[in-house]
Formats: C-alpha cells, sequence, structure tokens
C-alpha cells in the first residue's frame, strides 16, 4: 500500500516545520502561516493549522539500512 497524499490537523504549522524539513531534511512543498505541505518519498504530506486539532498522530518511516547518506 503507498499513500500520496496525507492530511494531518497540527496545533504548530511552524513547529512541524522545523521538525520535518530542518530535522529529518524532507522537501518543502508548500509552506504559509496555517499550511506546510513537505513531501517524504512518494508521499505528500500536508499540515494544517488547527486551534485544537481531534487527535494526536504517530506515524514512522521504514528507512531501508544503507539508504540514508
Amino acid at each position: 500500500m503507498r499513500f500520496n497524499k496525507l492530511k494531518l490537523g497540527s496545533k504548530s504549522v511552524k513547529k512541524q516545520q522545523g521538525f520535518y524539513a530542518d530535522v529529518l531534511g524532507f522537501g518543502i512543498k508548500k509552506s504559509t502561516t496555517d499550511q506546510l505541505v513537505i513531501q517524504a518519498g512518494f508521499t505528500e504530506f500536508i499540515f494544517s493549522q488547527q486551534l485544537d486539532p481531534p487527535n494526536l498522530y504517530h506515524f514512522c518511516f521504514l528507512i531501508p539500512t544503507g539508504s540514508l547518506e
């Protein structure tokens, strides 16, 4: 199974950018005050600013051994 797009709510889009782009190095496709779109492999992650997101999310990346620089 492959996810092409995943939409997630976030209390702080700015903090998401700090982690996914600055720490993990994923490419930013779009960044505004209320939305962040990053590309991770085949998947586009869309973080939308929400004052009170309904749930907390947890997901992981399976990175094959030897594929990181």
